[in-house]
């Protein structure tokens, strides 16, 4: 027999023995997992439940963006359960399409398709061009107040969303789709670019502290207010922030960030 083969028989065979224990792992690693993905100046979190159904809350800017949504899932699971899109914003939008069209996704949660001009939005003409492209098309979701998505009987997922006007707007930053995840008692809550206005009504909503806090518009001075941050009291805050010609995060967000005890 070549020992040469022997081996290289043996290696193959080793990394087959690491390949199938990694899969056992992840598959008995029973934790909620939230990452707030690295996309620059836009939003991307990217939520995975104790049995591996995924969620993703807005994609980032473009099809550029410097991340994999499959980074936290085995190579061969292609499924995100609930695509959330916050609003139209390209910053927030703009990798949908792509998204769209890598892997199944199952259900979107946005505005319909007709609250937006597209002909003034690209990434949001392009989102919906895919969507009426790929041949398993997701389902669509248009919440209208609150909703409640439950997965694995343990994950709660409630969105708000405020109601549109009938001419539609200019600015779709206060008509964001708020979303609250709950689990074994720990909250996050993400809010797309609300600003003061509508998150006064998100804390009306929510109601109680929440533990982790991914900051409106990317620290903008116009957001994250001390009576909101007084009414929710996060012990964590996240903000999602690249490059910007528009000052942020604000020295004033952190400063109020920092009145509260709010770690960043």
């Amino acid at each position: 027999m070549n020992i040469s083969w022997v081996k290289w028989a043996s290696v193959v065979l080793g990394c087959g023995i690491l390949y199938v224990s990694a899969i056992n792992a992840y598959l008995q690693d029973h934790r909620l997992k939230v990452a707030v993905l690295d996309v620059g100046e836009g939003d991307a979190l990217l939520i995975e439940t104790p049995y591996k159904q995924r969620i993703v809350i807005d994609t980032g800017p473009g099809e550029a963006s410097s991340y994999d949504v499959g980074a936290m899932s085995l190579p061969f699971n292609h499924t995100v359960g609930l695509l959330v899109l916050s609003h139209p914003d390209a910053d927030h939008i703009g990798g949908a399409a792509a998204m769209i069209r890598s892997f199944a996704v199952q259900r979107i949660i946005t505005l319909g398709p007709d609250s937006v001009d597209a002909g003034k939005s690209g990434a949001w003409k392009m989102l919906w061009d895919t969507i009426a492209a790929v041949p398993q098309k997701p389902a669509l979701i248009t919440p209208m107040g609150r909703i409640t998505v439950t997965l694995d009987h343990t994950v709660t997922l409630s969105l708000r969303a405020p109601a549109l006007p009938e001419a539609k707007p200019t600015d779709y930053n206060d008509y964001s789709i708020a979303a609250l995840l709950t689990y074994q008692g720990r909250m996050v809550l993400s809010a797309g670019d609300a600003s003061n206005t509508e998150e006064s009504w998100i804390a009306d909503e929510v109601g109680k502290p929440v533990d982790v806090l991914k900051v409106s518009h990317h620290g903008s001075k116009y957001s994250t207010a001390n009576d909101f941050l007084a009414r929710i009291a996060p012990r964590v805050a996240i903000i999602s922030v690249g490059r910007n010609t528009f000052g942020h995060p604000s020295p004033l967000t952190l400063a109020r960030l920092a009145a509260h005890n709010i770690a960043v």
